[in-house]
């Protein structure tokens, strides 16, 4: 039995430790399970005939897990990337940076995975064009204030979440998801803890926290 050397060992912790390259875009394709325990709060909103568009679409899974469940919706897409469109011909879509409120139309229902250094600007534009829900797919840590002491920027999300307390615009629910990794080709650890926050101005017997515990695609 061989037992590897104190070197190889180490080499080994170092890669580990090497940062881990971002996807351009921030683009990493959302899990069905985690579409999937959206869709299973926010169901019996999306009736045929429901507007409802994604501004980061990439290769459309959250589109088209959505259909499979819900006829009859009409969608309207978005991404910046022009090779990125959808699976969907079907679709109105348009290619665009969603972090240009221009690039969003007023519909019925906004769900999106957007780039997380993106999302707080791309979620006030969506929480300004939405008419009934809001669903975005965000790391927990957006929860958390960003800026300094001292130091206003307006990424902040310190004051945009004081403004939407003081403005009774919290989410309607956060469902947590499970910790995973999001690209299995990357050598390393890229596992995070994700949720969808969740703006309702439907009436839908949403329960305020929600925890999805299956980590697996079905």
């Amino acid at each position: 039995m061989r037992v590897p050397c104190a070197r190889r060992l180490q080499r080994g912790r170092e890669e580990e430790r090497k940062p881990v390259a971002r996807a351009e875009n921030d683009f990493y394709e959302t899990p069905f399970n985690n579409t999937r325990a959206l869709i299973r709060q926010i169901g019996p909103a999306l009736t045929p005939g429901t507007t409802i568009f994604e501004p980061c679409v990439g290769d459309g899974a959250i589109p088209m897990l959505i259909n499979r469940y819900h006829t009859g919706l009409r969608w309207r897409t978005n991404d910046i990337n022009p090779d990125r469109r959808g699976r969907d011909e079907s679709t109105v879509h348009t290619i665009g940076d969603a972090r240009d409120a221009a690039t969003w139309p007023v519909v019925d229902v906004i769900v999106a995975n957007p780039p997380f250094s993106d999302a707080l600007v791309m979620l006030r534009h969506a929480l300004n064009h939405a008419t009934k829900i809001v669903a975005f797919h965000l790391r927990i840590s957006f929860w958390e204030p960003t800026g300094r002491p001292g130091r206003p920027s307006p990424d902040d999300r310190g004051p945009f979440w004081d403004q939407l307390a003081a403005e009774g615009r919290m989410p309607s629910q956060q469902i947590m998801l499970p910790r995973r990794k999001f690209d299995p080709n990357k050598r390393g650890s890229d596992t995070v803890t994700t949720m969808w926050l969740v703006w309702c101005q439907h009436d839908l017997p949403l329960r305020p926290f929600v925890v999805w515990s299956k980590g697996r695609d079905e």
